[in-house]
Formats: structure tokens, C-alpha cells, sequence
């Protein structure tokens, strides 16, 4: 094989490295939010009131109706 397929081969599999690198992280971060949504449901169905005194008066500062 010449230099120069050689040298084509490396940086394709070094992206395809930093490719599967990334794809991990993304999968990390999505496995992080989906417990974090688990965990605010759980506090919310063990916790109603939480969600008068927390959630509604958030959605009223966030729609600007004070």
C-alpha cells in the first residue's frame, strides 16, 4: 500500500472513532435526563402539593401572568 492510503485509512478511522466517542456521550446525557425526569416524577406523584406551590406558580411567571 502506498503513504498515502495508509495515511487515508488512519484519519477514517480516527473520525470514526471520535464518531463513536460522541455517540456515547449523547447516549450518557439522555440516560442522565431520563433519570432525572423519573426522579421529578416520582417527588411529584409522592408530593401533590409540591406541584400547586412549585409547578403552577412557575408556569404563571413563565407565561408572564403574575
Amino acid at each position: 500500500m502506498s503513504c498515502a492510503s495508509l495515511l487515508l485509512i488512519s484519519v477514517i478511522s480516527c473520525k470514526i472513532d471520535y464518531l463513536h466517542i460522541y455517540i456515547l456521550s449523547l447516549r450518557k446525557i439522555f440516560n442522565y435526563l431520563a433519570k432525572f425526569g423519573v426522579l421529578i416524577k416520582k417527588k411529584l406523584s409522592q408530593n401533590i402539593s409540591v406541584e400547586k406551590n412549585f409547578i403552577f406558580p412557575f408556569l404563571h411567571r413563565l407565561l408572564g401572568a403574575y
